[in-house]
């Protein structure tokens, strides 16, 4: 086993993470600061980097049995948060105003589990595998999860709803995307878990979800609010990529290696602000082609308008003026016949 101060990729990969994540958490909430669904994302976001940054630091002390302890129970900061913040996104982000009831005893489970996550009865001890270490779980943590997934599953049940009752696509898609953030927080962030209860998961490939849970999350948001998606998985690809080739360029023990690692990173750091600007003007040419035919647009049905107009004003302007010159064309024809008598040759 490592020494408490060697770092590698796998100590460093929370980190990483949880970096990536609080950072995106800010970005998608200052597009719209006073936005429910936008707080609600950065709330989530945060937990998710507690939950990193925590795992990032029992990692480094993993030989000192109270230190890693201590930092793992900093984790369940975040995670006991987790189901109550989908249960509260997904009701923000469909309009559901009800189930007020059913939020509040799901922050008050969240409350309770924060505070008994502080002591013994939750996790205490450590379980020691080769790649990694986690606290063993206790009778509050088996409590806490039998809790966790009914909790967490209420969000699908909201989702799957709304989903029936829209036929917009792109909200359709907005909810996909939503769903498939928080199943892969479930799913692949779940196993981390596992090794509180003696099982050894190998790789933590469950470090990985906050990551995908961002981008997936950030995507769907942006569809709800009609942003510039694209552009933001650019940005994400962009500042995720960073973020690794940094991370590597510090692991680096030999100075030549670490130089050529830098060299990477500002190549990667210039390419893709070259490309997120590209994509910004091209983004910003179709709006204008778009509003220009919007524009032109209005314009035929302006003229179509004008044109109907214009043959309504000659129909009545012709009737108008066939119906006086018709009566005096009758009376001329009677004056001619006779009618009135013989016409005088002189005025």
């Amino acid at each position: 086993m490592p020494p408490a101060s060697a770092i590698d990729f796998q100590t460093l990969l929370p980190v990483i993470g949880a970096i990536f994540t609080f950072s995106f958490g800010i970005f998608v909430w200052r597009q719209a600061p006073k936005l429910q669904v936008n707080i609600l994302f950065l709330a989530f976001c945060i937990a998710i980097s507690y939950w990193l940054f925590g795992t990032f630091e029992m990692f480094l002390n993993r030989t000192n049995e109270q230190q890693a302890v201590f930092w793992d129970r900093f984790v369940y900061i975040g995670v006991v948060f987790v189901p109550t913040l989908m249960h509260h996104f997904s009701l923000a982000i469909t309009g559901n105003r009800g189930q007020r009831k059913l939020l509040v005893f799901n922050y008050a489970y969240s409350f309770f589990f924060l505070v008994l996550s502080r002591t013994d009865y939750f996790v205490s001890g450590l379980n020691v595998f080769p790649s990694l270490v986690h606290s063993r779980a206790q009778i509050g943590h088996h409590v806490f999860l039998v809790l966790f997934f009914p909790i967490a599953s209420i969000m699908f049940y909201n989702l799957r709803r709304h989903y029936q009752r829209v036929k917009v696509h792109r909200i359709r898609v907005a909810l996909w995307l939503t769903a498939a953030a928080f199943l892969n927080i479930l799913v692949i962030g779940g196993t981390a878990y596992l090794p509180a209860y003696g099982i050894d998961i190998g790789y933590p490939f469950s470090y990985f979800s906050g990551v995908i849970f961002v981008i997936l999350l950030a995507v769907a948001v942006s569809e709800f609010q009609l942003m510039n998606s694209e552009v933001l998985v650019a940005e994400m690809f962009i500042y995720l990529m960073s973020l690794l080739l940094l991370a590597d360029m510090l692991l680096r023990r030999d100075p030549g290696e670490m130089a050529f690692a830098g060299l990477g990173l500002a190549a990667t750091l210039i390419l893709g602000v070259n490309m997120v600007r590209t994509l910004q003007r091209e983004i910003r040419m179709r709006h204008e082609m778009q509003k220009m035919a919007d524009q032109i647009s209005a314009a035929n049905v302006h003229l179509k308008e004008m044109d109907e107009v214009k043959s309504e004003f000659i129909s009545i302007a012709s009737h108008q003026l066939r119906t006086p010159v018709s009566v005096i064309k009758g009376y001329l024809s009677l004056m001619q016949e006779g009618a009135y008598g013989r016409l005088p040759k002189t005025a």
